[in-house]
């Protein structure tokens, strides 16, 4: 099996220089570049032939999200994960709506940042549990605030799969 080729984006050397580290003896994964801005990243995928594009969404010059709209507008076929401190609902919804494929928060543990990098690459959508979770306690507060919204009444079965979701489990 091909390892999966990664490249990293992020403004800080530190977070970059950090994750090729971590990501470095990872058999299944290549590190075919990083770089520092937005525009550096649209450039080197011209170039780079990579599978999954690990960025951050707040870049010197245009944020992560627009970035990942227009990598995908050039190559359809190119995963993005972003990787991100913001644990904010909107950024996440932004973030989807771009076609991004990943959401996660920059404090996960490095075999977790390879099973989402793994999974994405499979197809998968991956959005961090912690963030999942605020998401769903957010919109379970709306309905408490509107209760003349029609609510679905899930059942016992359908609220243990919630559950699994929110936790980061699949099948």
């Amino acid at each position: 099996m091909a390892s999966i080729k990664i490249m990293i984006v992020d403004d800080h050397a530190m977070i970059r220089v950090g994750l090729a580290t971590m990501l470095g003896n990872c058999k299944e994964i290549s590190i075919v570049g990083n770089c520092s801005s937005s525009r550096e990243a649209e450039q080197m995928l011209l170039s780079k032939n990579a599978d999954v594009v690990l960025m951050d969404i707040k870049m010197p010059d245009i944020n992560g999200i627009e970035a990942a709209k227009e990598i995908i507008r050039k190559n359809a076929f190119i995963r993005i994960i972003f990787l991100t401190v913001f644990e904010d609902a909107e950024f996440v919804r932004l973030a989807m709506q771009s076609g991004a494929n990943g959401y996660i928060l920059k404090h996960v543990s490095r075999d977790k940042l390879i099973e989402t990098i793994k999974r994405v690459h499979q197809g998968e959508t991956i959005i961090d549990p912690a963030v999942l979770r605020q998401i769903i306690n957010g919109y379970a507060a709306n309905n408490e605030l509107n209760p003349s919204a029609k609510q679905a009444e899930l059942t016992p079965r359908q609220n243990e799969i919630l559950e699994y979701i929110i936790k980061g489990l699949t099948n």
